[in-house]
């Protein structure tokens, strides 16, 4: 029985077995197949290397650990890579803060103390700045104001 060869390139010497024109893990009473390097697989181990071993496919493109596959490669051989968002990724993908501790030094030493204190005045309305307060105190209620925000 000759078996149909998918797109895919081995990445090494592989012995094959199948049964039944399926992959079997059980030698026995299974056929062989010898694939060489740089040989195209057949398709019926192409989802069990994707599932299991896709770095033995030479011409399988990976990103970020995921298999990339297009649309008709996922529809032959019956399978869907889908990325997990990690909690950190979920975290980091939150809006970030208009302005950091960092951000609001350097507005300070641009402008000066007391048009900064306008400054942060004018943006963030007078009923939450206090222009009597030093300017360190003035950017850790700006932070404070972004937080409550969030």
């Amino acid at each position: 029985m000759k078996l149909k060869l998918s797109e895919f390139i081995s990445n090494d010497d592989m012995e094959l077995h199948y049964k039944d024109n399926l992959p079997s893990s059980n030698v026995n009473g299974a056929d062989t197949y010898i694939l060489k390097k740089g040989e195209a697989i057949p398709e019926i181990f192409v989802t069990l290397y994707l599932k299991n071993n896709p770095k033995l496919l030479q011409n399988l493109i990976i990103l970020n650990g995921i298999p990339q596959l297009t649309e008709e490669q996922e529809k032959k051989y019956g399978i869907k890579f889908v990325r997990k968002i990690t909690t950190f990724e979920q975290e980091s993908e939150k809006e970030k803060s208009k302005f950091t501790l960092e951000d609001l030094n350097v507005k300070v030493n641009e402008l000066g103390k007391t048009k900064f204190k306008d400054w942060a005045e004018n943006t963030f309305g007078k009923e939450k700045i206090d222009k009597r307060k030093a300017t360190e105190n003035i950017a850790a209620d700006i932070l404070e104001i972004q937080d409550e925000e969030k």
